[in-house]
């Protein structure tokens, strides 16, 4: 059997190989740890810049897509308040147009009523200067008959 001093030995070596591994399994486990740790951010990084160029590329387009809609949808109501302008300027136009044909009508009416009117007191004029001339003559012809 074995001596209590070479139980004693024993164990002593069986702690020394015993912490020996234990560093040697913590210095392995340290180094696996912060090489998974360098993978995994390695892998985390690049999975991020490809969600942000997806995230970027998908804003874009949508940015895009918003904006040829909305300038299809300005230039639509551009063309449609162009029409509705175009149409009231006709519509205006049709009416100033009528109003002044109708203004026409009544300045030729007011001038041929101011000629008739015209020579209606120049006939009058000449009708009373016959009659004053027709007076004098009667006049004279009652003073050669008296």
């Amino acid at each position: 059997m074995l001596e209590h001093s070479d139980l004693q030995a024993i164990r002593d070596i069986m702690k020394e190989e015993i912490g020996r591994s234990e560093n040697l399994l913590k210095d392995n486990i340290k180094t696996e740890i912060g090489r998974s740790e360098n993978l995994l951010r390695d892998t985390i990084k690049a999975e991020i810049g490809k969600s942000e160029n997806l995230l970027r590329d998908n804003i874009k387009t949508e940015i895009e897509r918003s904006e040829n809609l909305l300038r299809d949808t300005i230039k639509a109501e551009i063309g449609r308040s162009e029409n509705l302008v175009l149409s009231e300027v006709d519509r205006v136009q049709e009416n100033l147009e009528t109003k002044m044909e109708q203004l026409k009508r009544n300045m030729d009416e007011l001038t041929q009523y101011y000629r008739t009117v015209k020579l209606d007191h120049e006939n009058n004029a000449l009708f009373l200067q016959m009659i004053q001339e027709l007076k004098k003559e009667m006049e004279q012809l009652k003073i050669k008959i008296a």
